[in-house]
């Protein structure tokens, strides 16, 4: 096997869990913001229509 693939052996193991949530939370976080600019989005559409 190549050294640079080779997990050290003192290495803590990965955390599925904490990983899938780690990317739920980035998930949701984006989310978020695509809210907020969406809403934003729209008020400055609306304003530039009324004008």
């Amino acid at each position: 096997m190549d050294p640079i693939m080779k997990i050290p052996n003192d290495r803590k193991p990965p955390r599925p869990m904490r990983l899938a949530l780690l990317l739920g939370m980035t998930v949701l976080l984006f989310l978020l913001f695509l809210n907020h600019y969406g809403q934003v989005a729209e008020s400055l559409l609306a304003k530039q229509i009324g004008n």
